[in-house]
């Protein structure tokens, strides 16, 4: 049993891709860099500020220092006391502390720095402070390092001091040593009393931090947005095309930069594959499916050789195809009437521009009714119906391809009117008959043709359509010939001894029943009751008829040819009269 194919696609590369948009992934990108800058930028601003207010508060407690340390010297000399280890007056040392006590933030402690720390000395420098016997012992501790520095050098500057109290509170400030007194000036302030700003600074950076991402977030989603929307159009363009296989599809180029160039590049790609995917769809097939060397000559030379040509010329060998083939079909001619005076009225390019365009309409009508093009002589159009294989439908083909000719050069002189060029008139000749068809030529260079007295006779018929002023002439030959012909009604012209030709011919103009009315009908059935008397040559009594058809249609020129010829034989009846034309036009 066949094992049912699973529909899930968990295996596939696509599958195990992550889905994460490329707006996330820029995103991803530039916010942490935005949050990087802002760090920076607090972090930086944090030690800045720190620093600039240390540097400041140096120089403050430095100075306010300065002032008590010369405080003490003053009070000293004036009381010129003799200064003994841990000793100054009660009076010198109150004064000190009292004078340092501009500033309530400022606290102001002496202690000594020689000897060790007792309980009994803390307490005597540390009356009248607010500060307790622990923090005066840490503050001992700490200071006891810069004795030797002391007592080096008894101008040292003052020098920063930062602890933490033991009740957890820090603080800050500077110390300068008194030899006099054998005792370190120390001056502290609470740590805030300074930095309390800088706390302030890093609270508003936090919130403009926050606002700052907030908006960086917004902007950088916008311009996201903006930037892969070509991205996102190009995306939806592409799944069109693939989804539908619609190659007319194009990306809309919004902007010039590497992704409008992306797009452009895509949009020329498209447009050569849906050239290239047109031709396929014409030829392709046909050259895919050729399966044996008949076929691929079949499908090269079927644009330049009709269909049945090639079955024609590969179901026979070499020798035999120089060798012809006696065979009825109809041959039509077919040529622009004044073409020499229309070849020098207009330029080169303009008239083979209307030549081309010409041939275009009468070849499709040609080929539609299984006509081949045997030649074009010049402005002239040979074709042969029966041709290499006949059919009983080969004259009706003709005939129906020769009234499709006239509606094309319809079409072709509307369209000439229309561009303000010169019309063309053509004379269309038709015959049938037995003649010779097969390639003529040499082994090196061969043309398909028909040769021999049909086609010389099809080929006068067409001189004489300019004589008798018909579109078409056809022979009697083709008129018997017609597998159908009650689509028709036969105008008969004249019967005629052309040249070349022994033996007169009838010659007629076929027109479409459908097309002609009751009275049009009516009136070529009196021509022909008139065209009978001519023939029979009663001129005298065919010359008022004639004369009757030429006032009711003055278009008519048969009417006219007739009364004419009418007119002429009465004056000077003809010799051994047969009723034929006889004419030495090729």
């Amino acid at each position: 049993m066949q094992k049912k194919k699973s529909n899930s696609s968990s295996g596939t590369p696509e599958h195990m891709a992550v889905k994460f948009g490329i707006r996330y992934k820029i995103l991803v990108v530039i916010i942490p860099l935005i949050i990087v800058v802002f760090v920076f930028l607090g972090v930086t601003t944090y030690f800045s500020s720190s620093n600039g207010i240390t540097k400041i508060a140096k120089e403050f407690l430095g100075y306010r220092l300065g002032e008590v340390f010369r405080f003490a010297q003053a009070q000293i000399l004036r009381r010129d006391v003799p200064q003994l280890e841990g000793y100054l007056g009660e009076d010198c040392r109150i004064n000190i502390l009292e004078y340092s006590k501009k500033f309530p933030e400022e606290t102001v402690v002496l202690i000594p720095y020689s000897g060790e720390f007792t309980v009994d000395r803390a307490s005597f420098w540390a009356s009248k402070t607010n500060m307790n016997m622990e923090e005066i012992e840490e503050l001992f501790v700490l200071l006891k390092k810069y004795e030797e520095q002391a007592a080096q050098n008894p101008n040292l500057e003052s020098s920063w001091l930062e602890y933490t109290a033991p009740d957890r509170t820090k603080r800050v400030g500077v110390f300068l040593p008194n030899i006099d007194l054998q005792a370190w000036i120390v001056m502290v302030v609470p740590y805030d009393y300074f930095y309390s700003p800088v706390h302030e600074i890093m609270k508003y950076l936090g919130v403009i931090f926050a606002a700052g991402l907030f908006i960086s977030t917004l902007i950088v989603w916008s311009f996201v947005d903006f930037l892969t929307k070509p991205l996102k159009d190009s995306v939806n363009t592409i799944q069109a095309i693939t989804k539908n296989m619609d190659l007319t599809q194009r990306i809309k180029i919004s902007y010039l930069d590497e992704i409008g160039y992306l797009g452009r590049s895509f949009n020329d790609m498209i447009e050569e594959l849906e050239k290239a995917y047109n031709q396929i769809k014409n030829y392709a097939y046909q050259a895919v499916l050729a399966k044996t060397k008949e076929e691929q000559i079949r499908f090269i030379f079927q644009k330049y050789v009709p269909s049945n040509v090639i079955d024609y010329v590969l179901n026979r060998s070499s020798e035999a195809l120089l060798v012809g083939n006696k065979q009825i079909v109809s041959v039509l001619f077919s040529d622009i009437r004044d073409f020499t005076t229309i070849a020098e009225m207009l330029h080169p390019e303009d008239l083979v521009l209307s030549l081309n365009a010409y041939f275009t309409e009468m070849v499709n009508e040609i080929i539609q009714k299984e006509g081949i093009i045997d030649k074009f002589i010049g402005d002239a159009i040979m074709a042969v119906f029966g041709a290499p294989k006949s059919t009983p439908y080969d004259a009706d083909h003709a005939v129906a391809a020769a009234l499709g000719m006239l509606n094309g050069i319809e079409r072709f002189n509307a369209r000439q009117k229309g561009q303000g060029k010169i019309t063309f008139e053509v004379g269309i000749g038709i015959n049938t008959g037995e003649a010779v068809v097969g390639n003529i030529g040499s082994e090196q260079k061969i043309e398909f043709t028909v040769i021999g007295d049909t086609v010389n006779l099809a080929s006068r018929l067409e001189g004489l359509t300019k004589q008798y002023k018909c579109p078409i002439l056809i022979s009697e030959f083709t008129k018997d010939a017609l597998f159908d012909k009650d689509r028709y009604f036969f105008v008969k012209v004249d019967t005629v001894r052309v040249k070349g030709k022994a033996f007169p011919v009838k010659i007629f103009e076929p027109k479409l029943k459908q097309l002609l009315t009751s009275p049009q009908i009516m009136f070529y059935r009196r021509y022909h009751e008139a065209l009978q008397l001519y023939f029979e040559g009663l001129f005298a009594q065919a010359l008022p008829k004639f004369s009757a058809l030429k006032q009711e249609n003055p278009d008519f020129y048969l009417a006219f040819l007739y009364t004419d010829r009418c007119s002429h034989f009465i004056e000077q009846p003809p010799q051994n009269w047969d009723g034929a034309a006889t004419w030495g036009i090729k």
